[in-house]
């Protein structure tokens, strides 16, 4: 039979491999953008008297905001996993009797939030967001440039 802790060891395994993942999938839509972005703003510059250099404008946008979205729903999922993750962490601790388990996780909690003030606030999600935030106002930028001439 098996038993209690291994099984919440296994699902808080499954929930820590799902967090990995969804970081991995993540970076790896992150790089894309920016490869492709800076080849669609290397393009898109070289042509800003052509109209036609706004259809790669436009997918600047377009992918600015399709990285946008996409962040936002990994790092909704990220969340997911990691609650489920802290929930069998504390059955296991529970189930294995060790009793101080909370208060040596708040205490390191603490001393990192003192250590780190200023960027404990700032949410990683949003730097990415950002990123891709800027890729899609560099491709409304670029358009308006092209239309302006």
């Amino acid at each position: 039979m098996i038993e209690k802790s291994d099984l919440y060891l296994k699902y808080w395994e499954e929930q820590r491999s799902s967090l990995q993942h969804c970081e991995a999938q993540r970076s790896t839509l992150s790089n894309l953008v920016l490869i492709l972005s800076g080849a669609g703003i290397a393009f898109a510059s070289r042509g800003l008297d052509d109209k036609s250099s706004l259809v790669l404008t436009i997918g600047l946008f377009v992918l600015g905001a399709y990285g946008i979205a996409t962040t936002m729903k990994y790092y909704e999922r990220y969340s997911r996993h990691a609650a489920q993750a802290r929930v069998f962490a504390t059955l296991l601790a529970d189930e294995l009797q060790i009793p101080t388990h909370r208060d040596l996780l708040k205490e390191a909690r603490k001393e990192h939030k003192e250590k780190w003030s200023r960027l404990n606030r700032v949410r990683l999600n949003l730097l990415w967001s950002t990123l891709h935030a800027i890729v899609a106002l560099t491709g409304v930028a670029l358009s308006v440039v092209i239309l302006a001439r």
